[in-house]
This record gives structure tokens, sequence and C-alpha cells, in this order.
């Protein structure tokens, strides 16, 4: 049974690790697609990409809309 307690502390000792590991991981790989849509947005402009052809879709910019002064 000590053996057993012992082994089960070791696996649970691992698993902490693999979990901080794996949280280390996911937070690296959130800057890094961060950083890389930042780039993409520099390069071609908001949108997005339709993944049945692999087409660039621009977003849809809203124009200014002209302000016209009302005389009453």
């Amino acid at each position: 049974v000590k053996t057993e307690l012992g082994q089960l502390g070791l696996a649970e000792i691992d698993l902490k690790n693999r979990r901080t590991n794996v949280e280390s991981y996911l937070i690296e790989t959130q800057e890094l697609e961060t950083k890389l849509v930042k780039e993409l947005e520099e390069k071609y402009g908001k949108g997005s990409i339709d993944i049945q052809n692999g087409e660039f879709i621009p977003a849809q910019t809203e124009s200014p809309k002209e302000v016209v002064p009302t005389v009453e």
C-alpha cells in the first residue's frame, strides 16, 4: 500500500508538471497566433478565409457617412 501511495504521488507530480508545460505551450501558441494575425492584417487588411477554397475575403468596411447640416 505504501508503494502504491508513493507511485500515485509521483504520478500526481508528473501530471502537474505536464499540465504546467501544456499551459505554457498554449500561451506561447496564442501569442504566436496573435502576432501572425497582426502581420497578415498589416499585409492584406482585415478579412477572413473561406476554408473550402482557401480564398481571402476582405472585411466589409463602412464608408464614412456624410453629415449634412439641416436648416430649420
